[in-house]
């Protein structure tokens, strides 16, 4: 009986000898019948060396196995193609078209589609039009790589079939040629050459056995005791070993940290890396590999003293290290090509070159990526309190690099995607510019709207409008948040005012909502920024040269620039609503938008890394805000707080949150500060104060009323715009647990208020009916309406019952209070004191951050440019 089984299993040790052929002259399979039927097919002049011959009538059989249909909808289940696509990729494409051979199937993957082209289209010796590609593409369509588990369930399968095709086609000739197949001669499907057939083996076996019991019988002492001698030396070899690569490894970090400095990074610097990177990753995997018998034992010994810790956390001390060592020389490698291109003087590739160098090698990206995550795996579950004094080092010295190597990992297999790669299509994003001069709750204002398409990598279209000029009123727009309207006589909800929530991806949803229902133009992703972030971008970038200013815009003078620019604009179109009139009161921000463009994408001399470090700080301090379509940078971004989002942690949750809705640009004047005190005297009962402060730095003037009126109304310059009363409305956002118990709102009389209706001291409790989110999973929300006055200083202040969540007990003597404080975007360093009160009879055993303690309390004064996360630990003594 023809076992296909074991046929299949020396079918693919052919194959895998596809590219050194002659190893396969003295094979018996090259006496078959179908290699013969081949051979004879070809002229005595192109007489092939047998081993060619296998391969050339497994190639011709392979090509019979190919559909006969393209691949049909939904081609990720068409297993069919799937099957032939792999084999294409992986053996036949490099034997007949000399293509690269992939080092894996994973590898292969990402040249099916390109395999597939060959056989349709390269066999008959044509070209293919565009449609005809794409009916054949596979897997292009794809946004990930399949499973492993898919791909190799498409390699075995396809290697059963095309064994099954082989066994069909050796039966048709032996039946027509009346002659036996040697192939399907039992001992013919395993007889490699110089190995005896399986009988043969089966006894020359069991002798052996026989011979080594009696052996045995007469010598078991001294058998056992030159066993455990060479046991013994083999054991201090291998540990001599590990012990001089863990030496080798502790070096090669401590080059490549020498090498890896932020202060010096370029080309030349990198071009050095490379083999500093392959040796530390032959030196770790050699590593793993000599220590992997020994380390399942080593939690076991975590008791012991000094170097208990590290043999306990081996196992995924080395899994980490050869995760992080493979994705960084796969990554370097795969990049090579790229680097080689940006450091050749005048020969340097165009972005749209660099984004087809990208996808060439997207692959070897996926399989760095996924080394990656196999180490961020692997030091998720590592106790690096428990490490020796000499393996901590190590492991603090790469500890801040891990989370930015898998963040970066995702952003560059995204990048092609995010720049308009051509499998992808262009890309357009809608950017709003915030003016926190005016604040709102996801930055400021929005006062213009821009839109960027990318198109492989190169700005297809760019514009940008006065928010005013994007309403088309000819539709029917929803009514505003109720606030909008109580307190500024809105009564339509419009694109300008679509960041009421603090929650950015509802901001994103809105606005993109009103955009698109205006100019029925989708986008793939929305980015908010305020006037501080292009603060950031000039003091990365350098100055800009604008036309008709005779001094160039910097860091330093932007925000003068943007500010007082509109008063040199035309008093008419800046104090009229009509759009039309409108979009030219904004005229100076294209030509800015457009300076910064054109020195960023023709900028070879620009500082890379201190513009990218310019800019992660903005997002770090939430002057940009970044919502994309993408799930895996969507992913990025939520763990990073990059994008916004109002998101509760497992401890305590504080979020102050203004906005200006009084028509003017106060905010440039006003000061604010916080006070926020925790009571833990009494576990069952947890309470807070939280205090905030609000001071109109602007002159008292006894002649100026606080009049609620909107700027149109007549003309107003822009420091006239800054020096008026703030209208503010105020929200606090805590833990969906906690309690208002009592508060101190402010009454402001209908006089001051442009509907003149009086509004009273209340605090509201903000529910999620409507069209905004006020409450995400987790928090609550109470908001109050506040004025202060020129020269004038309120003090609004909040009291709450907190759950038992915000303090975590390990056991009876030791306790844990952590808190989440999230700065509202669009704000610089607002002062913060915090103030923790000791829980009765316990004393502070240690904190994250350094504070003061006076008796009983911990106080911090510090300030919100980012987000503040506190851990405070006390004990009972």
């Amino acid at each position: 009986m023809i076992d296909k089984k074991e046929i299949t299993s020396v079918l693919r040790l052919i194959l895998d000898n596809i590219g050194d052929p002659q190893q396969l002259d003295s094979h018996p399979w090259t006496d078959s019948l179908f290699v013969g039927s081949y051979a004879a097919q070809k002229s005595p002049r192109d007489s092939q060396p047998k081993g060619y011959q296998l391969l050339a009538a497994l190639a011709t059989l392979f090509q019979e196995t190919m559909p006969s249909a393209p691949p049909r909808r939904g081609k990720r289940l068409d297993t069919a193609w799937g099957q032939f696509g792999i084999l294409a990729a992986l053996y036949f494409a490099p034997f007949e078209f000399s293509s690269p051979r992939p080092a894996t199937l994973r590898d292969a993957w990402g040249r099916i589609d390109y395999s597939i082209y060959q056989f349709v289209f390269e066999q008959g010796r044509r070209e293919a039009t565009q449609s005809e590609v794409e009916a054949y593409q596979l897997i292009s369509a794809e946004p990930d790589i399949a499973p492993t588990s898919t791909i190799s369930d498409w390699h075995v399968k396809g290697l059963e079939k095309l064994a099954q095709a082989l066994i069909t086609k050796e039966q048709i000739l032996s039946a027509q040629l009346d002659q036996p197949s040697p192939l399907l001669e039992p001992d013919a499907v395993v007889n490699f050459p110089n190995v005896p057939p399986p009988n043969e083996r089966l006894t020359q076996l069991k002798l052996q056995i026989k011979t080594f019991q009696i052996w045995y019988q007469k010598n078991t002492r001294r058998f056992w005791l030159g066993f455990s001698a060479v046991l013994l030396i083999f054991l201090g070899w291998r540990a001599g070993r590990i012990f001089m690569l863990y030496r080798a490894v502790k070096q090669d970090v401590s080059q490549l940290q020498e090498m890896i400095s932020p202060d010096d990074i370029s080309l030349e610097k990198i071009a050095e890396i490379g083999p500093m990177l392959t040796k530390t990753r032959r030196d770790v995997v050699a590593l793993r590999r000599n220590a992997r018998p020994f380390v399942w034992v080593g939690p076991l010994f975590g008791w012991l003293p000094v170097y208990g810790g590290d043999l306990a956390e081996a196992n995924d001390l080395l899994n980490m290290a050869a995760g992080l060592v493979i994705a960084g020389e796969t990554g370097y490698q795969s990049a090579a090509p790229l680097l080689e291109q940006l450091g050749t003087e005048g020969q340097r590739p165009s972005i749209p070159e660099m984004l087809e160098l990208f996808t060439v090698i997207t692959p070897q990206l996926k399989t760095a990526q996924e080394a990656t995550e196999d180490a961020l795996a692997a030091y998720a579950k590592i106790d690096a309190s428990r490490l020796s004094d000499k393996t901590k080092p190590l492991f603090d010295k790469v500890d801040p690099f891990i989370p930015l190597l898998g963040d970066g990992m995702v952003a560059l297999n995204s990048l092609p995607k995010m720049l308009g790669a051509s499998q992808f299509g262009p890309q357009t994003y809608l950017v709003l510019l915030q003016n926190e001069d005016e604040l709102r709750a996801t930055g400021g204002f929005i006062t213009a709207v821009g839109t960027v398409t990318i198109d492989q990598g190169e700005i297809l279209a760019f514009k940008v409008d006065d928010s005013y000029a994007l309403d088309d009123f000819s539709k029917i727009y929803p009514a505003p948040p109720w606030q909008l309207f109580n307190y500024m006589n809105s009564s339509m909800w419009l694109l300008r005012d679509s960041n009421w929530s603090p929650d950015f991806p509802t901001t994103a949803f809105w606005a993109e909502f009103f955009y698109t229902y205006a100019s029925a133009h989708p986008v793939d992703g929305v980015i908010a920024i305020d006037q501080e972030a292009i603060r950031f971008l000039l003091k990365g970038m350098g100055p800009i040269k604008l036309e008709g200013y005779a001094d160039p815009v910097t860091a330093e003078n932007v925000m003068d620039f943007i500010r007082y620019a509109k008063n040199e604009s035309d008093e008419a179109k800046c104090g009229d609503l009509d759009p039309a009139l409108r979009s030219q009161c904004k005229g100076f921000l294209r030509p800015l938008a457009d300076a910064i463009f054109e020195k960023i994408l023709g900028g070879d001399s620009l500082p890379w890394m201190d513009l990218t470090l310019n800019m992660m700080q903005a997002l770090d301090e939430r002057h940009i805000l970044i919502q994309m379509d993408d799930p895996a940078i969507t992913a990025l971004l939520a763990n990073r707080g990059w994008d916004g989002a109002l998101r509760p942690h497992s401890g305590d949750f504080l979020m102050v949150v203004d906005s200006n809705v009084g028509f003017n640009k106060a905010n440039v004047a006003v000061e604010s500060r916080l006070e926020y005190s925790v009571d833990l005297t009494d576990f069952e009962n947890i309470r807070s104060t939280l205090n905030v402060v609000h001071h109109n730095t602007s002159a008292a003037n006894p002649e100026i009323f606080c009049e609620h009126t909107p700027p149109w109304d007549e003309f107003w310059t822009y420091e006239e715009l800054i020096a008026k009363c703030y209208w503010n409305y105020l929200r606090v956002y805590t833990l969906a647990e906690s309690e208002l118990i009592a508060a101190t709102p402010h009454e402001i009389p209908s006089e001051q208020m442009v509907r003149q209706e009086t509004v009273p001291a209340q605090v509201d409790e903000l529910t999620n009916e409507g069209v905004v989110i006020e409450n995400p999973a987790g928090l609550r929300t109470f908001g109050t309406m506040t004025l202060v006055p020129l020269g004038d200083e309120i003090q609004t202040s909040f009291e709450f019952t907190l759950p038992e969540q915000v303090l975590h007990q390990t056991d009876r003597d030791k306790a844990t209070y952590t808190l989440h404080i999230q700065k509202q975007p669009g704000t610089r360093a607002v002062p913060i004191v915090i103030n923790v009160i000791f829980p009765t009879g316990y004393q502070l055993d240690f904190a994250n951050i350094s504070g003061t303690v006076d008796q009983s309390v911990w106080q911090l004064e510090t300030t919100l440019q980012t987000d503040l996360d506190l851990a405070i630990r006390f004990t009972h003594p």
